[in-house]
């Protein structure tokens, strides 16, 4: 079960302390409250560098689902269009990072 919550940052400055929020905007998933990944200012989420603004909406379900947060099913045509799965799993990282987000800066990518 998913909940989402909206904080105002300037109302709230306990919370963006708290959850040391540098910029906005932020997305954090928690499980059983821990912060187990988070999404700084939608980076990564373009596939176009000079238009970081731009992109499907698809692109923040599939983030969402890779987090565990929810569970997200494309639909034919997005498969098509845009298999994340198939490119993350190019690069090796599907699995070893199944449940971290390819996005997040906490995960150290060296092997241990």
């Amino acid at each position: 079960r998913c909940k989402f919550l909206r904080i105002n940052a300037e109302k709230a400055p306990f919370f963006v302390a708290k959850l040391k929020i540098q910029t906005l905007p932020t997305l954090i998933v928690f499980d059983d409250g821990k912060a187990i990944d988070r999404l700084v200012g939608f980076e990564g989420l373009s596939r176009d560098s000079k238009k970081p603004d731009e992109w499907p909406t698809r692109r923040l379900q599939e983030w969402l689902d890779m987090t565990g947060a929810i569970e997200y099913k494309p639909s034919p045509e997005d498969e098509e269009e845009d298999d994340l799965a198939q490119r993350v799993g190019a690069l090796g990282l599907a699995n070893r990072y199944r449940g971290k987000s390819v996005y997040s800066r906490d995960i150290a990518y060296d092997d241990e």
